[in-house]
């Protein structure tokens, strides 16, 4: 059995959509060849060292991903779909239709807001649509009118190491729409330490694409116990989680209530900060709530002086944090590649394949 996956991927450390695409390539290995399309230049090796899915076996055919999403090129794609038994077609729009019999569409967010007579029979065309966790389906359902099943991406759980008075936050460093909020961050930390967060540090790490944010984070963190740690080695990132004993992320606290998808959509660095036994003092946006459950949705939070608080609280009562941690570790084991497997099996199982 033939299967084809075609990716949005441009970069092998372009972000999350990566490592939850290379998943579901590395998934249909059990049923027999694999052929992942992506933007020129990018290797499994390359794909493995961000993200850990063992891509051996599986065959990277180079191509810019196509924007055509109707018309003559769009239908071409559909036809060339039918030499495959199998096709999974990662897009945030509309992507053309597809000739495919067993055709899923995969999304992390429905970046498109509404869809055309013609794009709704194009979305007819596939067997399932995936998306990656309930915050996301909820809003293909309102904008695509489609009921996505969910699959939340795998997450390979970090060892635990010393914890120390250290906070700790990853995401790109870049300005605009898309920040992740380093520079408010250094703000909320500044008034933490004037609150009682004395002897605490925070780490903010992440890859730099916008220089001159980075050097208005590294200005106004100047005089604070701030580390910056930019495109770090994987394994220095895992030993800052293990060390760390809470973890910040702000991603989407002044988005309107009409611009979801400048919320985080899922989380994949919430769990990973999780399963290292971090406590997660998150924006309770998005899909940050369903990934850090029941237990622990209380110390989210929606603005800056409340995570402040919430903070300082943490901060003064270490027997709270300790089995905050455990409770985090618990949940982040839901996210797991074995859970992701098992989601993914029965997927295919229902559009008639079996391994």
């Amino acid at each position: 059995m033939n299967s084809a996956v075609f990716s949005t991927i441009w970069a092998p450390n372009q972000g999350g959509g990566v490592g939850y695409i290379a998943a579901f390539a590395a998934a249909l290995r059990l049923y027999g060849p694999v052929d992942l399309y992506c933007a020129l230049g990018i290797t499994p090796a390359d794909i493995q060292g961000f993200y850990g899915s063992n891509l051996a076996g599986v065959h990277l055919c180079p191509f810019p991903p196509a924007t055509a999403r109707c018309g003559w090129p769009a239908l071409r794609r559909a036809r060339g779909d039918r030499r495959y038994d199998v096709v999974l077609r990662q897009s945030t729009h509309v992507p053309g239709p597809s000739l495919c019999r067993r055709a899923v569409l995969i999304t992390e967010f429905p970046m498109q807001a509404c869809v055309n007579w013609r794009e709704a029979g194009y979305l007819r065309t596939y067997r399932r649509v995936v998306a990656n966790s309930y915050f996301t389906a909820g809003w293909i359902a309102r904008r695509w009118g489609q009921h996505a099943v969910v699959i939340p991406p795998p997450v390979v759980p970090l060892p635990p190491g010393n914890k120390g008075p250290t906070i700790v936050a990853l995401g790109r460093f870049t300005g605009g729409v898309r920040s992740k909020g380093q520079l408010e961050m250094v703000h909320a930390f500044r008034a933490l330490l004037a609150a009682g967060g004395q002897g605490w540090s925070l780490h903010l790490c992440g890859m730099v694409e916008d220089p001159a944010y980075l050097a208005a984070v590294r200005a106004a963190a100047a005089d604070l116990p701030v580390v910056l740690h930019t495109d770090q080695a994987r394994t220095d990132l895992v030993r800052i989680l293990g060390q760390a004993s809470l973890f910040w992320h702000s991603t989407g606290v002044d988005a309107r209530l009409d611009q979801p998808q400048l919320l985080e959509h899922f989380g994949i660095s919430t769990v990973e900060a999780m399963s290292a036994g971090c406590v997660p003092v998150v924006i309770g946006r998005g899909g940050q709530p369903e990934v850090v459950g029941a237990d622990l949705v209380a110390w989210t939070w929606q603005t800056w002086p409340e995570c402040i608080a919430k903070t300082k609280q943490l901060i003064a009562a270490p027997a709270l944090r300790a089995e905050l941690a455990e409770a985090a570790r618990r949940q982040a084991a839901q996210f797991g590649p074995d859970r992701f497997q098992a989601h993914v099996v029965r997927l295919f199982a229902e559009i008639g394949l079996r391994a």
